[in-house]
C-alpha cells in the first residue's frame, strides 16, 4: 500500500485496503480476542506512517441504521454517490 501511495496509485491502494480489511475481519471473527493486538500493531507499527492530516482523520467509526419496509439505508465513511433510476 506504502509503494501504491507513493506512486499516486489510488485504485491499487484502494483495493489493497479493501483486501486488509476484509483479512483483519476474519480474523477478528475468527478470534475476536485479537482485537487489542491488533489495535496495538496499528497504533504503534501503522499509523506512525501516516502524514498528520491522516493520522488526525484515523479513529474508529461506529455506524448503525434501520429501515422498514420500503425504506433504504445509505450510510459512508466517506464520499457517497447514488445513482437510482
Amino acid at each position: 500500500m506504502l509503494e501504491a501511495r507513493a506512486e499516486g496509485d489510488e485504485d491499487t491502494e484502494r483495493a489493497l485496503a479493501g483486501s486488509w480489511q476484509l483479512r483483519l475481519r476474519q480474523l477478528l471473527r475468527a478470534d475476536p480476542s485479537m482485537a487489542a493486538e491488533i489495535q496495538r500493531v496499528l497504533d504503534e507499527v501503522l499509523r506512525p506512517t501516516l502524514d498528520e492530516a491522516e493520522r488526525a482523520r484515523v479513529g474508529s467509526l461506529v455506524m448503525k441504521a434501520r429501515a422498514s419496509g420500503p425504506g433504504r439505508v445509505y450510510q459512508a465513511d466517506r464520499d457517497q454517490h447514488i445513482n437510482e433510476r
